[in-house]
């Protein structure tokens, strides 16, 4: 009896500490490309938001103004968000040739990129547990 209720509860843990982040991006300027979303967990901080390979991530068709997007059945911890609109759909966030992006972009807390780089792991964190929704709103 013991090792079945063992069993059970193993086999359903992973379902009792799932979270949903749902987020909103604002501030799209065209139709054109897609919005591309990389979500970061605590143990890939070093990477954001270089790393994408690693991180969870969604491709949303751009509408004006906002889409909606979600990840659904995450564990709880500490997460950050990267996103950019991929306008020309070649995948990649475009920079001139001093390395400023070209197309918009944005991450979690609507943490602003530093003069020399980007913000932060810690900058954009937030905790994930149950559901959370959270806004972000693309550069011009």
């Amino acid at each position: 009896m013991y090792r079945q209720l063992f069993c059970l509860t193993l086999c359903y843990s992973p379902l009792l500490n799932a979270a949903e982040l749902q987020l909103t991006i604002n501030n799209i300027k065209t139709t054109d490309g897609a919005i591309m979303i990389a979500l970061f967990n605590q143990a890939q901080h070093a990477d954001f938001p270089y790393q994408i390979k690693q991180a969870h991530t969604l491709k949303i068709p751009a509408q004006l103004e906002q889409i909606t997007a979600s990840f659904s059945e995450l564990e709880n911890g500490r997460y950050a968000v990267a996103c950019y609109h991929d306008e020309n759909a070649n995948a990649q966030l475009d920079m001139n040739w001093l390395g400023i992006p070209q197309e918009a972009y944005g991450f979690s807390n609507d943490a602003q990129a530093q003069v020399l780089g980007t913000p932060s792991f810690e900058q954009a964190a937030f905790d994930l547990t149950e559901t959370v929704s959270l806004a972000i709103t693309l550069t011009d």
